[in-house]
């Protein structure tokens, strides 16, 4: 990567599958930000250690409510409005010293990505105090920057790492969810959390150049929150002639 990539990432609505075609109230709950490492705050030291931290960009500052947004009950469907679905991310080049940038070396490469948590309304009514979304924050950048040396590790590696990191999220939501409610609750409600975390490396959005995201959650019928990744070049633009439509490929992205 020799220039800066903008990355457009874009959670634009939930999605209502009906097997009985009613409205459901058990929504899910939610939280999401989006996080990149790369030039701005990180750079190859001369004993090939990665250095800095993770830039977290976080538009909720509370626990997001699906019900608070206009909904289309016809299409079963409601809309993520654009200031906090929406994000553009500045992707710049990971510095590393002369003797590494002129070589055959491996160079580390720029990440970007998102997080997403969803939650039922057992949690959701037991932040009443609004205390889950900084936290959800601050334990994602903290584990992230645990993280930042493995990012250009094998991809398998990796991947196992932030499924850590999804479940460390769940916990950290059942456990604020317990210490808030009185103790004969406990037994009578069940909290639910499903965490994600969706990464990508500069080549893969280069090799990949649309990317649609797809995550589910399933509770007395399917919600889906769709949404894509596109990739652009800043000037200057580097000479190269343009992909036909055959050529760009689209990738579908469902987490297990």
């Amino acid at each position: 990567m020799e220039d800066s990539q903008k990355v457009i990432f874009n959670l634009n609505q939930f999605y209502y599958h009906s097997n009985n075609y009613e409205w459901t109230t058990e929504m899910p709950y939610y939280w999401f930000c989006f996080f990149k490492m790369d030039g701005d705050n990180c750079l190859l030291n001369e004993d090939f250690k990665l250095e800095g931290f993770v830039s977290l960009y976080t538009p909720l500052d509370k626990i997001g409510d699906l019900s608070a947004l206009e909904s289309d009950k016809k299409e079963d469907f409601i809309k993520i409005p654009e200031s906090s679905g929406k994000k553009e991310i500045l992707l710049k080049p990971i510095p590393v010293p002369k003797f590494i940038k002129d070589s055959t070396l491996k160079k580390p490469e720029p990440q970007v990505g998102c997080v997403v948590v969803f939650m039922n309304k057992t949690c959701f009514l037991s932040d009443v105090e609004n205390q889950l979304a900084p936290l959800l924050a601050s334990t994602v950048q903290n584990q992230l920057n645990e993280l930042l040396s493995k990012f250009n590790y094998r991809k398998t590696t990796l991947t196992n790492k932030t499924k850590s990191l999804s479940r460390i999220l769940e916990t950290v939501v059942h456990k604020a969810t317990i210490e808030k409610q009185p103790f004969w609750k406990r037994f009578l409600s069940e909290s639910k959390v499903d965490a994600t975390i969706w990464k990508f490396s500069a080549g893969e959005l280069q090799e990949l150049n649309s990317i649609s995201l797809t995550k589910n959650w399933t509770n007395e019928g399917t919600w889906e929150l769709s949404g894509n990744i596109s990739l652009s070049r800043n000037y200057p633009y580097p000479t190269f002639s343009p992909k036909t439509k055959s050529q760009q490929k689209e990738f579908s992205y469902q987490p297990d």
